[in-house]
């Protein structure tokens, strides 16, 4: 790869990086390296080292706080798990309960119905055995009040009277 296009894409590569800022523009590094065809000088070397270092050790907080936030969160989640399951369980019991009670509705509503057509046929035929006949139907299952109650035996009794006599 050509030096030139290498120092852009390294432009384009590392300008977000604080090395990059702090030295001198691309721009200029590839001018000079066109105009003298020497190698840009890079800075020094012991400061990039200290600054590895602060990035190696930026990188190693963020991901021991990243540890103890993961295991903050199995204290949370692993307990918020079981709720969540114990959750699910009890909905599904609740749907097996609204569904049962939603057959139980539909059954009830059907008994309704059908007690509700027993009655207008009941009705109508009373009304047709009125109109036929003349009487109530409600007065043949009351027992008449007005009239007094025999309670003499129909049956003829065995002490004579009101027997004929034998002949033989």
């Amino acid at each position: 790869m050509h030096i030139v296009a290498f120092l852009e894409m390294a432009n384009r590569v590392e300008a977000s990086t604080d090395i990059w800022r702090r030295r001198a523009h691309s721009r200029h590094l590839i001018s000079l390296y066109r105009s003298t065809g020497a190698r840009p000088s890079w800075g020094d070397d012991s400061e990039r080292d200290d600054e590895s270092n602060g990035n190696t050790f930026d990188w190693s907080e963020k991901r021991s706080s990243l540890q103890l936030k993961r295991a903050q969160d199995r204290k949370i989640i692993i307990p918020k798990r079981a709720e969540h399951s114990t959750l699910l369980g009890r909905l599904g019991d609740m749907n097996q309960k609204y569904d049962a009670a939603a057959v139980d509705n539909r059954i009830l509503r059907a008994d309704i119905e059908t007690r509700e057509q027993k009655y207008i046929l009941l009705r109508l035929i009373k009304e047709t055995v009125k109109r036929v006949t003349g009487v109530n139907p409600l007065q043949w299952a009351r027992p008449n009040m007005g009239m007094p109650v025999n309670n003499t035996p129909r049956i003829p009794s065995t002490t004579g009277t009101g027997l004929s006599p034998n002949r033989e």
